[in-house]
């Protein structure tokens, strides 16, 4: 295992053409002093604006303004139903869900929350420790039924959970008396959130 920094690992990979630069604004976040990639790894895998919220409330989900792309965290049971109905409810437009194992606040990894990623994550990542004796027969059960198991049940059992998108109009109001309509507005009629 090399001991290089992530940033330095990214920038050799973009020399070679492997991936986007570091600083291009479209790619992922490069981390950077202060940036919290080393508590919240799953931070690169957000777009460098996003305003991170920790077990979002609506009042601040209301508060941001439309087109503000967004990280909702948040850890315990339920989280994957809890943050989509809070982005149904708050008007933020899904992009990307992640599974974070075992939370978000000590992550390990972090993966998307679709077929491949799963079904990779169960086959080829994880794997019973070594070194454990009472315990090896257990978790190789626990193991095997977990890769039998259809694979939406880990992103709706693991308790981290990630939900990248960006603020929408929540809901029409009447129209303005002008007929505008505010620049990213997702609704036909104006909004006040706007």
């Amino acid at each position: 295992m090399s001991t290089r920094s992530v940033r330095h690992v990214r920038v050799l990979a973009a020399t070679d053409g492997g991936a986007p630069e570091p600083t291009d604004p479209a790619g992922p976040a490069a981390p950077g002093p202060g940036s919290g990639l080393g508590r919240s790894p799953w931070l690169a895998l957000c777009p460098r604006e996003a305003v991170v919220l920790r077990d979002p409330d609506r009042l601040a989900l209301d508060r941001l303004p439309s087109g503000t792309s967004v990280a909702l965290v948040i850890d315990g049971p339920l989280a994957r139903w809890r943050l989509r109905r809070r982005a149904h409810r708050c008007g933020v437009v899904v992009e990307r869900e992640l599974i974070v194992v075992p939370g978000t606040r000590r992550p390990i990894v972090a993966l998307d929350d679709t077929e491949a990623s799963v079904r990779h994550f169960w086959s080829h990542v994880a794997a019973v420790p070594p070194g454990l004796t009472r315990t090896h027969v257990p978790a190789t059960a626990v193991l095997l039924a977990a890769r039998m198991l259809p694979w939406r049940w880990t992103g709706a059992l693991a308790p981290g959970r990630v939900l990248v998108g960006s603020r929408r109009c929540p809901r029409p109001a009447p129209a303005c008396a002008s007929g505008a309509r505010p620049a990213g507005c997702s609704s036909r009629r104006a909004c006040p959130a706007c």
